[in-house]
């Protein structure tokens, strides 16, 4: 019951089984276009210069602490407010 592609090369439903086992799944390296192997996982430079990884973990610190606070206070006005409506009759939940 397989069907062929169309003229774009799509396969319209329904789809032998055995056309799904065929199917090749391909790792792609990535290669730096200078031809440096200084890439990471991602393909981003690795960082090799200590002051840059100490910058990075500095920032790293600065943001997670303020991103930590702002959520705590912004979940604790949340949950405030919504005993404050529950006990002044606007929610009626």
């Amino acid at each position: 019951m397989a069907t062929s592609p169309n003229e774009k090369g799509v396969l319209s439903s329904p789809v032998d089984i055995s056309m799904k086992q065929d199917a090749v799944h391909q790792e792609f390296i990535k290669v730096d276009p200078d031809g440096n192997d200084n890439l990471d996982y991602s393909g981003a430079h690795k960082k090799l210069d200590p002051e840059e990884i100490r910058l990075v973990a500095k920032l790293d610190r600065w943001i997670m602490v303020r991103l930590f606070i702002l959520s705590t206070i912004a979940f604790s006005l949340c949950k405030l407010l919504i005993t404050y409506s529950q006990r002044s009759g606007a929610c009626t939940g």
